[in-house]
């Protein structure tokens, strides 16, 4: 029996609980498939890494430098700098360069979304999460005059 065929009757399970569960269930199921998701597919790109045999002269996996990353992300390069030193960014270095790969970094991108979206499940359960900080206002017996003091 191959590998696909044994996880046919798992998929139908799964089908049939979307069908039959409550938005509350399917939305744990979501979560867990997305985790599920995530791990098979850092398993994936750790064994391309380590094996060569996937490895095309005609279509090398790209390396970013952290500008690009920075762009990427759309935030300061500083802040990629700073990521990377800390461990966070999944970097390459070679020499005195730092690059990406692109596979890597969209594996981590694709992890910190399920981190936060697991994050934001749980803490908008029964909350309702519109405008998360409060509002500035001035505080009481202040009074804006336009002048010096």
């Amino acid at each position: 029996m191959s590998e696909t065929a044994e996880l046919t009757p798992i998929i139908q399970k799964l089908e049939q609980a979307v069908e039959t569960g409550t938005p509350a269930q399917n939305l744990q199921l979501f979560l867990e498939l997305e985790r599920l998701r995530m791990l098979v597919f850092s398993q994936v790109v750790k064994q391309s890494q380590s094996t060569s045999e996937h490895f095309s002269p005609e279509e090398p996996s790209r390396l970013l430098t952290i500008p690009e990353v920075a762009t990427i992300l759309q935030i300061p390069c500083g802040r990629c700098y700073e990521l990377s030193r800390q461990g966070v960014l999944p970097t390459i270095k070679i020499g005195k360069y730092i690059r990406v790969s692109q596979a890597a970094l969209h594996a981590w991108l694709a992890q910190q979304q399920h981190m936060h979206a697991s994050q934001w499940g749980e803490a908008s359960q029964g909350r309702d999460m519109r405008g998360c900080r409060p509002p500035l206002t001035e505080p009481k017996g202040s009074k804006k005059t336009g002048k010096h003091e």
